[in-house]
């Protein structure tokens, strides 16, 4: 199988899907929240049923609408995030040079320095279908999946090569389109002294706090010359 370059844009649509996918199907913030509301609800059953008070049932009812309030809200406030976020950042892209023998990553200015390492770095694959997430660690490299992304080969080679390496390494795939809210924003292009740069983006948790850290996702040093 061939080797395939790609380049993927860092913009609203890339982060959106990657963080959405992360809290959905990695992190199941989803599945946390239907946990805390399960007990939520059986705490206020036993305070009906056994104490025979109504105090603990209002306060865990109040609590069930609060979560399932976050549930409904979690692609609302992440829109809200990531707008903020490209307030103060500018778009900038990452090319990717995937074989069945290593993956070359080239990012933002440092193009002439590119990070170079063995499928071995990479510790789970999450796949859906507009991007791929080949995690090293807790760093995700975002891989675009159309056919205009590609500058060396084709999508068909990447695809056969990721199938491959799935077969080895855990590996989380949806084939459906998890953003439900359609995307509408628009980027502006920030002066250079007023912008800085992103890279591999992930929010943390399901909130968000409001929050991304845009210098998290860089691979260790250690990994990158044992890499080499």
């Amino acid at each position: 199988m061939e080797s395939t370059k790609i380049v993927t844009k860092l913009d609203f649509k890339t982060l959106k899907y990657c963080n959405l996918f992360m809290m959905k199907y990695r992190k199941k913030t989803y599945l946390f929240y239907i946990i805390i509301a399960i007990l939520s609800l059986a705490i206020a059953i036993a305070d009906i049923l056994h104490f025979k008070t109504i105090y603990l049932a209002i306060l865990s009812g109040l609590y069930i609408i609060y979560l399932v309030y976050q549930i409904l809200t979690i692609e609302r406030k992440l829109d809200q995030t990531l707008t903020r976020f490209f307030s103060k950042h500018n778009v900038t892209t990452q090319t990717t040079e995937i074989s069945e023998e290593k993956i070359i990553l080239y990012r933002g200015k440092d193009i002439n320095e590119p990070i170079e390492f063995d499928w071995s770095f990479i510790t789970e694959i999450l796949e859906m279908p507009q991007y791929y997430m080949l995690m090293a660690g807790k760093t995700p490299i975002i891989v675009d999946r159309s056919d205009e992304a590609v500058i060396e080969g084709n999508q068909d080679s990447l695809t056969a090569i990721v199938n491959e390496k799935a077969k080895m390494k855990p590996h989380k795939k949806v084939d459906f389109d998890i953003v439900k809210t359609p995307i509408t924003f628009v980027h502006q292009e920030l002066p250079p002294e007023d912008a800085v740069e992103v890279d591999n983006v992930v929010v943390d948790d399901a909130e968000s706090e409001d929050i991304i850290n845009d210098n998290q996702e860089q691979i260790p040093e250690s990994e990158n010359k044992d890499a080499d």
